[in-house]
């Protein structure tokens, strides 16, 4: 994934379960990238909307949709990765209409969401996300 001497890429992680943020936490860590992480939807669209690489929004956090929450990052950087990681597709379907938002079911195993996450990246358009 990324060398010592590049800066790692940058996963924001809102997901209303602290177990769950501190999982993939791990988990994305071990694949070399950076973790900031959050419980709140108003934290996510912040965060997202000032650094990272890509958003990864759990589909129902505490005070917002995941729908909400990337019209809120959209609006600034509308070129921003976001996978919606939830147990239902309904959870997501509200933005999945919109470029480089993708649905991944929220599952026993997070090897589907880092494996998703690398592929979005990979993806991405070149330059800022912004």
């Amino acid at each position: 994934m990324a060398t010592a001497a590049s800066n790692p890429p940058t996963v924001i992680l809102a997901d209303r379960n602290r177990h769950i943020r501190e999982l993939l936490a791990r988990e994305f860590a071990r694949e070399g990238y950076a973790v900031k992480g959050c419980g709140l939807g108003r934290e996510a669209a912040l965060l997202a909307a000032a650094e990272g690489d890509i958003l990864v929004v759990d589909g129902e956090l505490p005070d917002m949709d995941a729908g909400r929450v990337v019209s809120e990052v959209r609006r600034v950087r509308p070129g921003l990765p976001v996978a919606v990681y939830a147990h239902e597709e309904d959870e997501a379907r509200p933005c999945l209409g919109q470029p480089m938002v993708f649905y991944v079911p929220k599952r026993d195993d997070p090897a589907g969401l880092v494996k998703a996450v690398l592929e979005a990246l990979r993806a991405r358009p070149t330059g800022p996300a912004g």
